[in-house]
């Protein structure tokens, strides 16, 4: 029951406070991205896995996966964690600067970091792209 407890509930809110705490250490505020707040939900459901790999490896239907889960799931965990910061420092403070002027010749690249929609649908495809990898281990094999 403590060990439920603590994979559940208290691990995650842990993981977020860490999130929030970075975070605000890096820029001195506290964004909202739903794409990077996604991924911290993947970081908490590698490691809790990970721990509670007994009670879930029943659940992966490819047999070899068996023997591989736990690091199947730290090195999702580690893909996770790599792909947040992108999405936390990267296109998080491209999606709070405001637009500047636009100005004459300007580059693909440029015009793209300036799209705040299509930098908030970048940081959902990857979010959910990687949660695909997620369920992957769960669905192989069925």
């Amino acid at each position: 029951m403590i060990e439920a407890l603590a994979v559940g509930a208290i691990f995650p809110a842990i993981i977020l406070v860490l999130s929030l705490a970075v975070r605000f250490a890096v820029d001195k505020s506290l964004p909202a991205s739903a794409g990077a707040d996604w991924l911290i939900l993947l970081i908490t459901f590698d490691v809790g896995a990970a721990y509670a790999k007994d009670e879930l490896v029943g659940l992966v239907n490819y047999h070899p996966f068996h023997a591989w889960f736990s690091v199947i799931l730290i090195c999702l965990a580690a893909c996770s964690t790599l792909i947040w910061l992108f999405a936390a420092f990267w296109i998080e403070p491209k999606l709070r600067r405001r637009p500047r002027a636009m100005s004459l010749p300007v580059s693909l690249v440029d015009r793209f970091e300036r799209c705040k929609i299509c930098l908030f649908y970048v940081s959902w495809t990857i979010a959910l792209a990687l949660t695909s990898f997620h369920i992957f281990p769960f669905v192989y094999g069925s």
